[in-house]
């Protein structure tokens, strides 16, 4: 890991950088958001790597001329969107860490669904496009280990007692990731994940479901496995939205009104 503070040119650049923007924004954005869009922007393009250490607090107040609420507000937005890690002990207190991680995906896309009250039919629609796609390049793109990872799940959820439902649930969650990263597309497995953790159908297999519902899951799930492992793509794809799909509508007829796929309802 680098420690090397950033080099005062890059400071001065910053400093800049954010009385054009705000030269530009007048009054419709905060400084804080100019410094965060500013840091943000050097941070995704690589001028300021990963373990880069940015200065502390007192010390981005002089280099910037910035208000201390400011430097302090930009750094938080920043540490929630994983971009930097939590304040450290010492005068450089901020580490920068690895650009866009999956897991800032997963939440954003969680906040927008819960926040923009996203029906639960959208949501399934959603799973009904991505994931056929996702098991289409699984069978493409997997490797040695993807393939042991999905053999792992699918054993462990076939050895699953029926009754247990809480453990089948998570097998399920788990095994749908594992078919996501096998395609090794990272954008869209981290937009499955985003939209299958916002999602109810997992729980509904918890509070609904019965043991004819998790066999026909298991099968499922091993006539995908085996298309993922002879790379038959279309296969794979056919089997993935044949499975969504009986799924959804199995689980339509025991769910609430509000996860109906009825959009009449």
């Amino acid at each position: 890991m680098n420690d090397a503070n950033p080099i005062p040119d890059l400071l001065t650049a910053i400093q800049e950088d954010v009385r054009r923007r705000t030269e530009a924004a007048g009054n419709r954005q905060r400084r804080y958001e100019l410094l965060a869009d500013a840091l943000r922007d050097r941070i995704l393009s690589g001028e300021l790597k990963e373990g880069a250490s940015l200065p502390g607090e007192r010390d981005f107040v002089a280099m910037t001329g910035l208000g201390r609420g400011s430097v302090r507000e930009a750094i938080r937005i920043l540490e929630s969107e994983g971009l930097l890690s939590p304040k450290s002990p010492g005068r450089y207190g901020q580490s920068v860490v690895q650009p866009a991680p999956d897991s800032s995906v997963h939440r954003q896309l969680e906040l927008f669904v819960r926040g923009a009250s996203i029906s639960s039919v959208d949501l399934i629609e959603t799973r009904l496009a991505l994931e056929p796609t996702l098991a289409r390049l699984a069978a493409r793109n997997r490797d040695a280990a993807d393939i042991a990872r999905l053999r792992a799940v699918t054993a462990d959820m076939a050895a699953t007692d029926l009754a247990d439902r809480r453990r089948l649930k998570q097998l399920n969650s788990d095994w749908h990731v594992a078919v996501a990263r096998a395609s090794h597309n990272e954008l869209l497995t981290a937009i499955m994940i985003g939209v299958s953790n916002a999602h109810d159908m997992a729980n509904a297999l918890e509070r609904y479901g019965d043991d004819s519902h998790s066999r026909l899951m298991i099968a499922a799930h091993e006539r995908i496995l085996a298309a993922i492992e002879d790379g038959d793509e279309e296969a794979a794809m056919r089997r993935m939205a044949r499975h969504l799909d009986a799924y959804s509508r199995t689980l339509a007829q025991h769910l609430p009104e509000e996860l109906s796929l009825n959009r009449e309802n």
